[in-house]
């Protein structure tokens, strides 16, 4: 999944009031701007239009980025069952490595990585150097 930051950039915003570094830092992001929308109109405070259009594209945005994480991983977990017959519990825990750290061993022979895009894909080890490990 692309980072808070990276979604946030590729947006075309428009009011130049979004709070990013809060939005960036919060550790459930689409909650916080749930919080922030939820307080429009209470106590006095009302923000722009152009601010709420902004909040609700960003939330939008990392919430389609999730499903899409999510379907990337489900997939995975089909792809490790399908060629390698690894359990689901087995198969979430090399697919959380492999996020961690954008590749995970899935078996002696095989290498699970990480792409730019977000997607899994899995490799022969024999296709890598052992050079290429250290």
């Amino acid at each position: 999944m692309r980072s808070v930051e990276a979604v946030i950039d590729s947006l075309p915003l428009s009011s130049g009031e979004v709070p990013r570094q809060c939005i960036i830092n919060a550790v459930d992001p689409v909650r916080f701007i749930d919080e922030i929308l939820n307080k429009d109109g209470s106590n006095d405070i009302m923000y722009s239009n152009e601010l709420k259009n902004d909040l609700f594209l960003i939330k939008n945005a990392l919430l389609k980025e999730q499903r899409q994480d999510q379907e990337n991983k489900e997939k995975a977990i089909w792809k490790l069952w399908e060629q390698l017959k690894i359990e689901e519990y087995k198969a979430k825990a090399i697919i959380s490595r492999c996020d961690q750290n954008g590749f995970a061993f899935a078996s002696p022979f095989h290498i699970l990585v990480k792409e730019e895009t977000g997607a899994f894909r899995l490799y022969k080890k024999e296709r890598f150097s052992i050079q290429s490990y250290f």
